[in-house]
């Protein structure tokens, strides 16, 4: 008996993607690139389509695979900022988004995003935030963007679980184990935020998907 894992199956039903977009997840899966899980990108996809967003937020560019990924799905009304620290990431991705004649719908802001608070609000509010970046940062990150989701807006932050470390951080590998931590904290510190209603999925690397609460 062949046994599939659960994610390829998955991935093989929902590879809808155009031949451009294929080519441009092999190159970030040959290189090494941080890209989201295929599966977890999916559910997010599907957020867009039923959500149609018109301002979009995403922390973390790298070659600009899910910003791409999110104004297709999203489609032509809506406009994306996404941020990226790393020079070389965003030369990168300006190039990708310009191929596929995306670049009047994404915008690349090149920086830290925790020095960017003035050229972020000034795009605000924003109906769909992505938080895919460095993961010590990300109670920062969250605690930085949740004043400029509008009142029906969704954070999804990804790695949430990083690889099931965050499970036992005491017992992660070394090099693991302080990042472990962090991202326990942040966990704990999101579930018991009372501005928002959050859930945490078992998808990918693990999402938490925030929705701002009725005041």
């Amino acid at each position: 008996m062949v046994s599939v894992d659960w994610r390829e199956y998955a991935n093989r039903l929902n590879d809808r993607e155009s031949e451009a977009v294929r080519t441009l997840t092999l190159h970030a899966t040959a290189n090494r690139i941080p890209i989201m899980r295929l599966e977890a990108m999916a559910l997010v996809e599907q957020f867009l389509r039923l959500k149609q967003p018109k301002r979009i937020l995403e922390i973390g560019t790298a070659i600009g695979w899910s910003a791409l990924k999110m104004a297709l799905a999203a489609g032509p009304e809506s406009r994306i900022t996404t941020v990226e620290r790393d020079p070389q990431m965003v030369e990168e991705a300006l190039k990708n988004i310009r191929s596929f004649g995306l670049e009047s719908q994404i915008d690349v802001l090149s920086g830290d995003v925790l020095t960017m608070h003035d050229a972020l609000s000034e795009r605000a509010p924003y109906d769909f935030i992505l938080i895919d970046a460095g993961k010590a940062h990300y109670q920062a990150y969250f605690t930085l963007v949740a004043p400029l989701i509008e009142a029906t807006g969704v954070i999804i932050c990804d790695n949430v679980f990083l690889r099931g470390f965050v499970l036992e951080p005491d017992e992660a590998p070394k090099r693991w184990r302080k990042l472990s931590h962090k991202m326990h904290d942040f966990n704990r510190w999101l579930s018991q935020n009372e501005a928002f209603d959050t859930i945490f999925v078992p998808i990918g690397d693990g999402l938490s998907v925030s929705i701002r609460k009725n005041e």
